[in-house]
């Protein structure tokens, strides 16, 4: 019975792996969102259109098509989407990802945001960013005060409310508003400097022209195209569910990953190159051909949408029996990584790449271990 248990699982998270992207991308009914709430008061959301059904008192993940934060989050936030409003207040950090992203209400802490076009509005209230801010996007617009210091890399920057501290910009094009200001020094990389004259305590210039694929419009194109928002909800999907009913295999996971990485790197690219090379002698046997094939498409597609677990267990450590929300956190930290470092030009493919072959070199280790265990258990 335990045998049939293990054997349908992994055949599940195979299936899962290997149509979960395909189906969320084209799917117009998932609108239900999975939301989990550890006793500490931290919450983790994806769906179609999450929505926080009331105030969070710890920390708030959440992952979806249209995402809307209207309540307060006492702690940090953490959201990926297509479509991002912020119009509660959070009182910690706050990390957002996505295409159209709108942030009307305070932060409380520092704010890292990169979409496409991003807008940081008060909304005629108080809001405010009480710590510092680091964007990138192709527009961004700011009209809420920002007490600490700004860097910025954009196609195109209006600033409209002061900034407290210095700015570091790159940009094509730079404006300012009537009450936009810079009190401190603003490092400004661009075409031609055209900062009124009084808008900055100081002003480095430094002469760039952008052009083909490094243009931030191109980069951020590809980076929040339909594809990679769909593969990147679907790897949060994905990784909630493990952290849900298999802890010890996501632990293990990335636990191997971060002790090994060389040894898992190595088996990543045997089983990589080596794997379709072994199928063809199955090719005279042409359903157990298919049945491999298959089975190792299937586990490149789980091996990269789950690659979140290793960089994820690098950049946040756990312990033993970390609970829920940590590993969970863990797992969206590399994930998040692994998103925005993989839509550099040229680093993005070959970071990609190692971490997926990493990821897979892990898994062939993790099910290794199981078989020894049941093994020794004497259950097969």
């Amino acid at each position: 019975m335990n045998r049939k248990k293990w054997l349908f699982g992994f055949f599940s998270l195979f299936c899962v792996g290997l149509f979960a992207p395909t189906a969320f991308a084209f799917s117009e009914d998932y609108h239900s969102p999975f939301f989990f709430e550890t006793s500490g008061g931290d919450r983790y959301g994806v769906g179609e259109s999450p929505v926080a059904p009331s105030e969070t008192k710890g920390d708030l993940v959440i992952a979806g098509h249209t995402v809307v934060i209207s309540k307060d989050v006492q702690e940090d936030l953490a959201a990926f989407g297509q479509n991002i409003t912020v119009s509660g207040n959070i009182w910690g950090d706050a990390r957002i990802v996505g295409q159209v992203i709108t942030v009307s209400g305070t932060i409380g802490g520092h704010l890292a945001v990169a979409g496409q076009m991003i807008t940081v509005d008060e909304g005629g209230g108080s809001g405010k960013i009480v710590g510092d801010l680091l964007a990138t996007g192709q527009q961004l617009s700011i009209y809420t005060p920002v007490e600490g210091n700004v860097t910025i890399s954009a196609e195109k920057v209006f600033i409209a409310s002061p900034i407290g501290g210095d700015a570091h910009i790159v940009a094509q094009k730079v404006e300012f508003g009537e009450q936009g200001r810079i009190a401190g020094t603003l490092t400004l990389t661009a075409p031609k400097n055209t900062i009124p004259e009084g808008k900055a305590g100081n002003t480095i210039f430094h002469e760039r022209t952008f052009h083909g694929k490094h243009d931030p419009k191109n980069i951020l194109s590809e980076m929040f195209s339909g594809v990679h928002l769909s593969i990147l909800i679907t790897s949060l999907l994905v990784g909630l569910l493990l952290c849900w009913k298999m802890p010890l295999f996501s632990v293990s996971y990335g636990a191997i990953g971060k002790e090994k990485p060389f040894i898992s790197l190595g088996i990543g690219f045997l089983v990589l190159f080596l794997t379709p090379i072994a199928s063809l002698f199955f090719l005279p046997l042409f359903p157990i051909f298919l049945l491999v094939f298959f089975s190792y498409c299937a586990f490149l597609v789980f091996s990269y949408i789950t690659s979140g677990f290793l960089l994820g267990a690098a950049l946040v450590p756990l312990k033993k029996n970390p609970s829920f929300g940590k590993l969970f956190g863990s797992f969206a930290a590399g994930v998040g990584t692994i998103f925005v470092l993989g839509s550099l030009p040229y680093f993005g493919s070959f970071f990609t790449f190692l971490v997926f072959c990493a990821a897979m070199g892990s898994l062939v280790q993790v099910k290794k271990d199981i078989l020894s265990a049941l093994r020794k258990a004497k259950k097969i």
